[in-house]
């Protein structure tokens, strides 16, 4: 389903976002502590490094003391300043780290939605808006956290700091630096409510392109056919412009933001120094106290401008927060609390009046009843589109029944723990995913302590043994399509399970293929219970008991095995 277009998209209350970046927050917030606790370390050794060059150059200029004299207090500020150094890589190197857990955390987040999404037959976004979300999104969330929010902090404690030491030497400085200071933040929040509305109009228009541009590469080949890459190409090209103009204007915003900051810090520095340069001539002031405020000066603002210029990646993360909560805000399937653990040698699966639609107006299936008793061979049959694949789901966990329940042997399906009961499932579905590697490498994936011999033998079954050692591609590159299923049906036949349940694993098959593979389920599932969706009628004499799934009914009807 295509995006509404950034223009057509109504603006979003901020709620959620700054919901997401404060929660985002939390797991990282002592590390985020930690490097503003070694940022003001490092502005208290500049304040003592301030303070000793101010001796440094009076002892020199106006008490002409020996230059040996003052070797001491100069190696003492080289090693503070060696020291800063260290203090300031620590703190930005602790940052980097919170920064990177925080992305890493948001990317996992949407790879396990998007897989719950696929799961559940429930994607409706497109694949550019997930790829620019976990790309491009997720990296904006960087600054924010490694600059943005450390920043916020020194900007209180660091000037309060220097101002405490500058009030003893002179109040009027004080004075001074204290009216000034609140400008810069005004004028960082006057400014930045006008970069926060450009910033979110630039993201939802990059998400908007991406998707698209995502969505046309994959259909390019359809677009030739029908003449349209074309026209296609010039509507790439008018977003592309669009987005340029978007990014143009929030860099506006930015840059008169920079300079506003950059006026008041220079014009208040600039009111100090012609003060102190006349009570010195004056000789209302010490020299040593009057240089060391001009030295603490623009050390004062230095944090303020700092968030200021950071400020700007807070309006950028919150633009590509918008889209990551839209994609992580879909609900996923309820997880009981409590659930229960099961152990069990054997399956026996009881469906009472499950209804499962995608859409609650469309039923899928409709108040299906059935029960299946452990060790069955069942296959599941009917049209394509009208539930198989949709009850293969439900028993995998990854859907949930809108009425009625599944009970395995006699226990409800949404009490048992999901993972302890997918633990005693082997599982392919339609379109299996091979790995880049070997053939014998792919299938070792469900079984690594199976031997090799074994594994051999389960390929020559599958009629792909003298695949065993070819080298794949990712996701099966490099063999046909019949062949990646058999390999994949025979990664779930190496699996020791009580239930197997296989999605079409004669799919793209011949008549012979078949019969050889329809073998080695036979051979490999002694008293296991095993559902396969099938549409070859050769394959229901594997089954001894077939389900017809159409129209969102299951009838059952019962056939002696071969």
């Amino acid at each position: 389903m295509r995006n509404p277009s950034p223009d057509q998209t109504s603006e979003r209350t901020p709620d959620p976002v700054q919901k997401f970046l404060s929660d985002r927050k939390k797991p990282v917030r002592r590390i985020i502590g930690v490097s503003v606790l070694l940022s003001c370390i490092n502005a208290g050794l500049m304040i003592g490094g301030a303070w000793i060059l101010a001796q440094v150059i009076n002892e020199a200029l106006f008490n002409h003391t020996e230059r040996s004299a003052l070797y001491p207090l100069l190696l003492s500020l080289i090693a503070l300043y060696a020291i800063r150094a260290g203090f300031a890589y620590a703190a930005d190197r602790t940052a980097f780290k919170a920064a990177a857990m925080v992305k890493s955390n948001v990317r996992r987040d949407i790879a396990a939605q998007l897989i719950s999404l696929h799961q559940q037959g429930r994607v409706s976004t497109q694949s550019g808006t997930f790829m620019n979300a976990y790309v491009e999104g997720v990296e904006a969330l960087h600054n924010y956290y490694m600059q943005s929010l450390p920043s916020r902090m020194t900007a209180t404690i660091i000037p309060l700091a220097i101002l405490f030491c500058i009030l003893p030497h002179d109040g009027l400085s004080a004075l001074i630096l204290l009216v000034t200071a609140p400008l810069i933040p005004v004028f960082m929040i006057w400014i930045g409510r006008g970069a926060e509305r450009l910033s979110q109009r630039q993201w939802r228009r990059m998400t908007y392109m991406g998707g698209r541009f995502f969505d046309l590469v994959q259909g390019l080949p359809t677009l030739k056919l029908l003449n349209a890459a074309q026209r296609e190409g010039r509507t790439i090209g008018k977003l592309g412009e669009a987005f340029r103009q978007d990014t143009m204007a929030v860099l506006r915003v930015a840059f008169l933001s920079s300079l506003a900051m950059e006026f008041f810090a220079t014009v208040s520095i600039a009111l100090i120094a012609v003060l102190i340069g006349f009570r010195l001539l004056w000789g209302e002031m010490a020299f040593v106290h009057g240089f060391f405020i001009l030295l603490l000066a623009p050390e004062f603002y230095m944090p303020l401008r700092r968030m200021g210029a950071t400020y700007h990646a807070k309006m950028e993360a919150i633009g590509a927060a918008e889209k990551i909560v839209d994609i992580l805000a879909a609900p996923a399937p309820a997880k009981a609390p409590n659930a229960l653990s099961i152990e069990c040698a054997t399956v026996k699966i009881e469906f009472r009046n499950v209804t499962f639609g995608y859409a609650p107006e469309q039923p899928v299936l409709k108040n299906v009843n059935f029960t299946i008793d452990a060790g069955t061979r069942v296959a599941l049959v009917g049209p394509s589109g009208h539930g198989k694949s949709t009850l293969i789901r439900l028993l995998l966990g990854f859907i949930e029944p809108q009425q009625g329940e599944i009970l395995i042997n006699d226990q409800p399906l949404n009490q048992i723990n999901i993972d302890t009961w997918r633990k005693h499932i082997s599982w392919t579905g339609q379109s299996p995913h091979l790995f880049h590697g070997s053939v014998m490498e792919n299938v070792k994936l469900s079984q690594n302590t199976l031997p090799d011999s074994d594994i051999h033998a389960l390929l020559d079954q599958c009629a792909i043994g003298d695949l065993a050692d070819r080298q794949l591609g990712e996701n099966g590159a490099g063999i046909s399509g019949g062949q990646a299923q058999r390999v994949a049906l025979a990664r779930a036949l190496a699996r020791p399970a009580p239930l197997f349940l296989l999605d079409e694993p004669a799919a793209y098959l011949d008549t012979d293929s078949a019969f050889l593979i329809r073998q080695a389920i036979q051979a490999a599932t002694p008293g296991a219970t095993t559902i396969f969706a099938t549409h070859r009628m050769d394959s229901l004499s594997l089954a001894s008991l077939v389900l017809h799934v159409e129209n969102g009914h299951v009838q059952k009807m019962k056939r002696e095995a071969a």
